[in-house]
């Protein structure tokens, strides 16, 4: 039986749109120039290998900001990564309702884990919830995928992978995982009729 694997964002929760990216530039005091040295640090923040807090003092230092509020910022953050795709949400549950075999494999800081699982019960149905906070690890590393395929109760051939990060599908075909490049709907649709 194949299992079906889902990204989080850009898949079922929404990417930060524009006004979130303007509210964080305002939360931390700085313009566009913030983003590069954003994701600098967000590997290891999504991996669990820092604290939020660790990860806004190693940005305010490397972008030489003044001081501000740590919990404000990550309050600002996290709520623009929280916005569901209605319709994407839909269809995979049904998918789950139907008996297929669903899981999630995240990269996800634990405090954005924490307020995602709470505000978004629906992942309670799914199989398998994976979240790179607590692997220590993130994808696209091996590890993750492993760790994912694991707690699904899958192998790489038997499963299939919807990422919209063409490097996470990439890694997942490395390991003989189909992977998707998901840029709709019709994406998940299209491979899942292909294994009915």
């Amino acid at each position: 039986m194949t299992a079906y694997l889902f990204d989080l964002y850009g898949v079922l929760l929404k990417v930060q749109e524009e006004g979130a990216l303007c509210d964080i530039e305002r939360a931390v005091g700085a313009g566009p120039e913030i983003w590069e040295t954003y994701w600098e640090f967000r590997y290891d923040l999504d991996a669990g290998l820092i604290t939020e807090q660790e990860y806004w003092e190693k940005f305010r230092q490397a972008l030489n900001l003044p001081p501000f509020d740590v919990d404000a910022v990550i309050d600002v953050d996290y709520s623009g990564w929280v916005v569901p795709d209605e319709e994407m949400i839909a269809y995979v549950t049904g998918l789950v309702e139907q008996g297929e075999r669903v899981g999630l494999l995240s990269n996800i800081p634990r405090g954005l884990a924490e307020r995602v699982l709470k505000e978004h019960t629906w992942l309670d149905r799914f199989a398998a919830v994976t979240l790179s906070c607590d692997l220590g690890v993130a994808k696209p590393q091996q590890g993750a995928f492993q760790a994912a395929l694991q707690n699904l109760g899958s192998v790489p051939k038997d499963t299939v992978f919807f990422d919209d990060n063409p490097d996470n599908v990439a890694a997942a075909r490395a390991l003989g995982i189909t992977g998707v490049v998901f840029r709709n709907i019709d994406d998940v649709k299209d491979e899942v009729e292909r294994n009915f």
